[in-house]
């Protein structure tokens, strides 16, 4: 079965393109596209028909070699004739999937065809694999939530345009109900204002904001954290991952919609949207997912509402900064890279003598929401923010003006311009309303700026060159959002296995439901690429672990980039799988420990010679991730990590080290000074009208 994961969607043989090409040049002029991709279909599955992989596949659910090839060429003749006597669409309609891009939406051709063939040779030939793998109608899978008849209320707009304070409004009215939110600090922060009765109800005649309503007890639930306020509470906060779906409640709200497209954490959008027992279920988001959510509610039998909002405040495009010393107080300037920010923060501090407070992704989510403080308080002396596009989502800040310190960032292989709805998402911060959202003004850091104020809700460029970039992606439109994401599940991944003759490595079980999930066109299937690349980690000790608990491991938060939260991960399965108790300062021991006693020395006696490096922050940063790790198996294996009090101990320490560190980080900067470089060329983004 190793084999087979591997091989089930590596094309069939190097030659095919060859074939196809020549094929495809041969064809004459007037030949229309269906017969040229039905001539690709035929070859693709006479090709794979005789490949090894095709045996393989059906040799992994307990059919004999002999046996398999027999199946198999039997399978191939069917098929052809099919092929051949029916249109596209006929077979479309009778299961064939060769024209629905069902795995993404970037899946080359070749692939959905080999993918529609192995769906259909393992169907006719591995019983009860069908139940396992259709999901072409998905809303079946939710059957409580089909017993009642929702109302979707759809609450869409671009950022700073108040969809998401209407959907809690109607939330801090209900007897019942759940917020499920894309991050901790945007649970913990609805969390807060329910329990605080800080939800305006909007604004009077007079103009000025009404009276908050009472405080109403809330529960709060994410990955790492449960917080119980009152065991009878009907409100939960909640992170997406974390919603119930056993109970009915009077409002549900799923913030930021268009992550059901997301390839990584769609898949838990689509079951809050589809599986959710809300008698109101408020959405809010981009416009670009409305007609999407329309589809699935004609799926689901749900009546559909469409509020749309508008900015409170205008955004502009403002003039190109062109030099640091130009930054003001209440600007964010925005940049893509960690070192990039430590040196954007020194180099401004060092032009213009304004403190900046600092926000990206690898920071603990409780000390960017300190940083954000310090940033909104003008009375903390931070009156800059350089931060990364963590600061698109999550957190609430007084931004008077958005500097893009570039419009490109890192992906991992190369550097690719920002895409539309990143740049709209991030331009969009700038002219926040503040917390009391009065009407025509903005609440900054520096002053209340009344909206004609020049910088008031402006978004530019450091560099001149950049600006146009910005702007036409400010006025573009964002592309539609045609398909929700559905992802493998445990359930299932067991029922696949108990199809096969032994169990399969988890990366291969996962790999080979992937790739036999059928799915409609309003759906794709999500790659599942961290899921195996985290059994893939530490596949031989999860083998010794059940099959359900491994695939738990499986979706841990654990960034495979970081050598140290890897090791703590496989220390971890290591001695679960050993029958052991995990304790968080003997399996983290040499990933951090040493280095948080050392800085703590030093917070509690500055004089302390400890010296400071930029690794140093690193490691506290990986420590953190350990135990946001270790705290959020803790709710999983109750009985194996015990000790959740010490890491969640652990963990705020490790926040006050790092808080510390912010504070006095002005030696960052200055120990790796790089020569200047040239200015970037312009980027041109395809896709983007000309201006």
């Amino acid at each position: 079965m190793h084999t087979t994961a591997r091989l089930l969607f590596t094309p069939s043989h190097a030659h095919l393109r060859s074939k196809l090409q020549g094929s495809l040049k041969s064809s004459s002029a007037t030949a229309t596209a269906s017969a040229s991709l039905k001539d690709r279909i035929d070859y693709v599955l006479h090709d794979y028909c005789r490949s090894k992989d095709a045996t393989a596949l059906l040799a992994s659910f307990g059919i004999a070699p002999a046996a398999a090839k027999q199946k198999i060429a039997h399978f191939k003749e069917r098929a052809a004739s099919e092929i051949r006597s029916k249109s596209l669409s006929q077979l479309e309609e009778s299961g064939w999937g060769f024209t629905t891009k069902s795995v993404s939406e970037s899946v080359p051709r070749n692939k959905i065809i080999e993918r529609a063939i192995q769906q259909r040779l393992v169907s006719e030939n591995v019983a009860g694999v069908d139940a396992i793998t259709d999901y072409r109608q998905p809303a079946h899978k939710y059957s409580k939530a089909r017993t009642m008849r929702r109302k979707l209320i759809l609450h869409v707009g671009p950022t700073n345009s108040g969809k998401t304070h209407s959907a809690i409004l109607a939330l801090s009215q209900a007897k019942t109900g759940i917020y499920a939110g894309p991050l901790r600090l945007l649970a913990h922060e609805i969390f807060l204002r329910l329990n605080q009765g800080t939800i305006s109800p909007g604004i009077g005649p007079d103009d000025r904001p009404l009276p908050p309503g009472p405080p109403k007890p809330c529960n709060l639930y994410t990955g790492e954290e449960v917080r119980i306020v009152d065991a009878e509470s009907g409100l939960k906060s909640c992170t997406v991952e974390m919603v119930p779906l056993d109970h009915e409640i009077d409002v549900g709200v799923i913030d930021e919609i268009q992550l059901i497209a997301d390839d990584s954490r769609g898949p838990a959008w689509t079951a809050a949207v589809l599986g959710m027992r809300a008698k109101e279920l408020h959405i809010c988001g981009e416009e670009t997912v409305v007609g999407l959510l329309e589809r699935i509610a004609k799926e689901t039998g749900d009546e559909i509402v469409i509020n749309r909002y508008k900015r409170l405040t205008q955004l502009r495009i403002g003039k190109p900064l062109s030099t640091l010393s130009n930054v003001k107080k209440g600007d964010c300037v925005v940049t893509f890279s960690r070192s990039g920010i430590w040196a954007l923060k020194r180099k401004i501090e060092d032009a213009t003598g304004l403190r900046c407070a600092v926000a990206y992704g690898g920071l603990p989510p409780e000390t960017r929401a300190e940083q954000a403080k310090l940033f909104n308080d003008k009375d903390s002396g931070y009156d800059v923010m350089v931060a990364s596009d963590a600061i698109g989502m999550g957190l609430n800040l007084k931004i008077r003006r958005v500097v893009f310190e570039t419009v490109h960032k890192w992906n991992g292989t190369r550097e690719v311009p920002l895409s539309v709805s990143q740049m709209k998402q991030i331009a969009g911060r700038a002219g926040r309303y503040g917390v009391n959202e009065k009407e025509n003004v903005i609440e900054t850091n520096n002053a209340k700026i009344e909206e004609e104020d020049d910088d008031a809700g402006v978004a530019t460029t450091l560099n001149p060159l950049d600006l146009q970039v910005l702007e036409r992606a400010i006025n573009s439109q964002i592309p539609a959002i045609n398909k929700a994401a559905i992802g493998v599940s445990s359930d299932a991944l067991k029922d696949l296995n108990n199809l096969m003759p032994t169990r399969a490595s988890l990366g291969d079980l996962i790999t080979t439901l992937t790739n036999l999930l059928r799915v409609s066109t309003n759906y794709f299937v999500t790659s599942n690429k961290n899921f195996v690349e985290m059994a893939e980690i530490a596949n031989e000790p999860l083998s010794q672990l059940p099959l359900e608990d491994a695939f738990r491991f499986a979706m841990a938060p654990c960034n495979t980039r970081d050598a140290n939260v890897v090791a703590a991960l496989c220390r971890f399965i290591d001695a679960q799988a050993q029958g052991e108790l995990i304790d968080p300062e003997v399996s983290l021991n040499g990933l951090g420990l040493t280095q948080l006693e050392a800085i703590e020395r030093v917070v509690e006696n500055p004089a302390h010679k400890t010296p400071l490096t930029p690794d140093t922050l690193n490691t506290l940063e990986s420590l953190h991730r350990s135990l946001v790790l270790y705290t959020w198996l803790s709710f999983r294996f109750s009985l194996d990590y015990t000790r959740r009090s010490v890491a969640q101990d652990l963990k705020l320490r490790t926040e006050k080290c790092i808080e510390y560190i912010l504070e006095n980080v002005n030696w960052l900067g200055k120990q790796s000074r790089k020569k200047p470089t040239k200015p970037k060329k312009p980027i041109i983004m395809e896709g983007l009208p000309d201006a």
